[in-house]
């Protein structure tokens, strides 16, 4: 690496990120149905998405679970693409 260049590593924010991605939509719905629409591009035969309300670090918040059985990523791939 040239003396005058520095390596950053980007930290992430997990909630600023989510609420970016969120704000990308004009609906909320449309982020449920894009992870729909992703599940069958991967091949999935059924999705499950589960809402319920957590308290995390001591506030009351809305949480999304989808899952399913598509082809999905590594773990390589969602810290490369996704983050």
């Amino acid at each position: 690496m040239d003396e005058n260049w520095q390596q950053i590593n980007p930290q992430v924010n997990p909630e600023a990120e989510f609420s970016e991605i969120v704000n990308d939509f004009g609906n909320p719905l449309e982020l449920l149905r894009e992870a729909i629409s992703n599940s069958i591009d991967a091949g999935a035969s059924w999705v499950e998405i589960e809402f319920e309300v957590k308290e995390i670090d001591g506030t009351q918040k809305s949480v999304i679970k989808i899952a399913d059985n598509g082809s999905g990523m590594t773990e390589n791939i969602i810290v490369r693409d996704f983050w």
